[in-house]
């Protein structure tokens, strides 16, 4: 990933957004599986904790006027 974003920030971002766009077609193909649901489960709240990041560090700067 570190060679795609020296290339281009576009190219690391599409070749991310299609790695993880790949990895949750293939669970929901399988989501029948309880690993899958797992998975799938796991995923979400990892990105809801990643969301809460992003809003803090958004507010934080926001809040010091930076941005």
């Amino acid at each position: 990933m570190r060679v795609a974003y020296e290339h281009s920030p576009l190219a690391f971002m599409a070749i991310k957004v299609t790695i993880v766009s790949l990895g949750l077609t293939l669970l929901c193909l399988h989501r029948n599986m309880q690993l899958s649901q797992r998975a799938i489960q796991a995923g979400a709240a990892l990105y809801v904790v990643i969301d809460v990041y992003h809003l803090a560090f958004l507010a934080h700067m926001c809040h010091r006027g930076i941005g």
